[in-house]
């Protein structure tokens, strides 16, 4: 695990992690056929949603590590090496020949309760994630527990993980127009959509660093990969406001 901390470190984590991500995002596109028509508003909105996703959703893998399996916060930023399984359902539609329609869940379905205790492998849907859900399962425990020392806490952390990715990151709780949200609001759609996603992965980011922000002061020095991650991260969420506002 040193060796790990040694060459893997927060910089190198951020950039290969964001790798995977533009990498599983561009093949998402490629496969489902949303390439065809070339760059437009709705191709545009589709890759600022599923950033802020992958955003908020890589932040509370994270902190499920940090505060459940007691890892530090560079120790926890280990888990970003099971970036590449991201492919798996990609991958999995490819060989089944499945036509990759991910999608958020809805608490109005009647097989969605089965869906969740199955790991996605009953949904009509999100199937696919079946695989990745499964190997998460495995993975998840074994890492936690190097740094828990604890069978418990190292099963919890997978349980907590998979509880917050799908009440949290896998239902939509507040749209202005749509079928898979909780509650609808007012406004316009595509601001109300976006600025979900914007205000749930800021709030995952305050999470996962809280200690460092309680003991922030001005000037002291940041870790270059937790820079880097929020350069790239406010740049998305400028992209997405002016999105937003224009469009």
């Amino acid at each position: 695990m040193h060796a790990l901390r040694s060459f893997f470190n927060p910089l190198r984590l951020v950039l290969y992690a964001a790798f995977f991500v533009a990498l599983r995002i561009g093949l998402e596109l490629w496969y489902g056929g949303l390439l065809r028509y070339g760059l437009n508003w709705s191709l545009l909105f589709i890759v600022l949603e599923w950033l802020l996703w992958y955003a908020g959703t890589f932040l509370m893998v994270l902190s499920c590590f940090r505060y459940v399996a007691g890892a530090g916060a560079k120790g926890a930023s280990l888990a970003l090496l099971g970036a590449p399984m991201l492919f798996i359902p990609v991958i999995t539609a490819a060989v089944i020949g499945d036509p990759l329609r991910l999608d958020f869940l809805d608490y109005r379905e009647p097989g969605v309760w089965a869906a969740i205790a199955s790991l996605m492998y009953l949904s009509p849907y999100n199937h696919t994630m079946f695989y990745e859900l499964a190997l998460a399962a495995v993975t998840i425990p074994i890492m936690a527990y190097r740094f828990s020392k604890s069978a418990a806490r190292a099963l919890a952390t997978f349980f907590v993980f998979y509880a917050a990715l799908i009440f949290l990151q896998g239902f939509v709780y507040v749209c202005a127009n749509g079928p898979r949200c909780v509650v609808q609001i007012g406004g316009n759609p595509t601001m109300v959509w976006l600025g979900y996603f914007a205000a749930t992965s800021f709030i995952w980011l305050c999470v996962f660093l809280w200690p460092e922000l309680r003991r922030y002061r001005p000037g002291q020095a940041i870790d270059p990969g937790l820079k880097l991650f929020l350069a790239l991260y406010v740049s998305v969420l400028i992209l997405a406001g002016v999105y937003a506002l224009v469009y």
